[in-house]
């Protein structure tokens, strides 16, 4: 799946800088940049087009983008 996600901690880090943010390993931040590993989590848990999906704390939306593409609305 094609994004303009960060796709790895050098671009996330730019990413959040841009917008005045930054990581902190003091709340134990920890972002999906891994496009490989985030489809795999979706296809693992068994998410089709007849799912509703909520999302917690979606982050930098590394899980997010493919959550949509095979969840339903």
């Amino acid at each position: 799946m094609k994004s303009a996600l960060p796709r790895n901690r050098a671009d996330l880090v730019a990413l959040l800088e841009s917008r005045g943010l930054r990581l902190s390993k003091r709340f134990g931040q920890s972002f999906l940049v891994d496009a490989q590993l985030a489809d795999a989590i979706v296809a693992d848990a068994g998410v089709t087009a007849r799912d509703a999906v909520i999302e917690i704390g979606p982050g930098a939306g590394g899980l997010t983008l493919p959550l949509v593409a095979v969840a339903g609305a």
